[in-house]
């Protein structure tokens, strides 16, 4: 498991327009996109990562669990986790995120990465 920040945004213009972007990933081959909300103290069970899986959090704040205890996450982190990791996350307030599973997903070459310590749950 991979933490990551996908918020800090580059700025670029367009005629007399200012807009924000950042890549999140550039992909080949097949790519699952899928919106999960939470409700508060809801979560998603403990299971195996079967392919690799970045999860961006959007709204809200909540935790994702590993062997060490839990790790807080916020608007503008990422998640990632390998084929055969373990994936359980949860909101005590709700959080909305977007989950993107694909076979050749390489964050690190888009995203920064983030250093969080775990909390016991």
């Amino acid at each position: 498991m991979k933490l990551y920040q996908y918020a800090q945004r580059k700025t670029d213009s367009m005629l007399y327009q200012s807009y924000h972007f950042n890549t999140i990933l550039s992909q080949t081959g097949d790519v699952k996109i899928n919106y999960i909300s939470l409700a508060p103290y809801d979560y998603a069970p403990k299971t195996e990562a079967t392919i690799p899986k970045l999860l961006l959090i959007i709204s809200g704040e909540g935790w994702i669990a590993n062997s060490e205890g839990r790790i807080y996450v916020n608007f503008g982190e990422a998640v990632f986790w390998k084929a055969g990791e373990y994936v359980e996350f949860g909101s005590a307030d709700g959080m909305t995120c977007i989950s993107i599973e694909g076979f050749e997903l390489s964050p690190d070459t888009w995203l920064q990465v983030l250093h969080k310590g775990t909390t016991s749950s």
